[in-house]
């Protein structure tokens, strides 16, 4: 009998061994990945930063016009060919100003990126404000013609009416 539970708690310990190394291979790949896409994106950037450096240099005349960049900037998505020339476009614009060194240039746009996400969430906050304002209006209405109306529940007036038909008539008594 105690050889038989030494056995399984033997299995049950390999098992829980097996299940920690399952564990920590997937940590290590999701590790792995992330660091992978943040070379990449990297390496990117640095090639980016380059051929704009080698194109100033060599042929400042193919620099393209703010008014396409201006263009690309309107386009919801851009190839990554196109995305690769407005980053150049942008480049060549603050190269104008001062000269940049490629970490303030990517510091730049980092801070450009992260300034977008803000203004997408702060319009997600006023959009969600707006409806919980719309909800707390139409809850102050439905309570205002409850005390007008002297009605404490509605199932217990419409006890056979489903939600939409209780609410619709709600709206009727506030029209009249």
């Amino acid at each position: 009998m105690e050889a038989r539970q030494s056995r399984l708690d033997a299995l049950n310990d390999q098992r829980e061994r097996m299940r920690k190394n399952e564990l920590l291979d997937k940590e290590k790949l999701k590790k792995n990945e992330s660091l992978e896409r943040e070379r990449i994106k990297k390496n990117e950037a640095i090639k980016t930063w380059l051929r704009a450096k080698q194109d100033s240099a060599k042929e400042p005349a193919k620099q393209i016009l703010s008014e396409e960049l201006n263009r690309c900037k309107g386009k919801v998505e851009l190839s990554k060919e196109e995305q690769r020339v407005a980053d150049i476009t942008e480049f060549y614009a603050c190269k104008k100003d001062t000269t940049l060194t490629f970490s303030q240039w990517l510091e730049k746009k980092e801070e450009d990126r992260l300034a977008k996400i803000r203004e997408k969430e702060a319009k997600k906050l006023a959009r969600e404000a707006e409806e919980r304002e719309k909800q707390e209006q139409s809850k102050k209405a439905v309570n205002e013609w409850m005390v007008r109306t002297k009605y404490r529940t509605l199932t217990r007036h419409y006890p056979k009416l489903d939600a939409q038909e209780i609410n619709n008539r709600i709206w009727q008594d506030l029209k009249i």
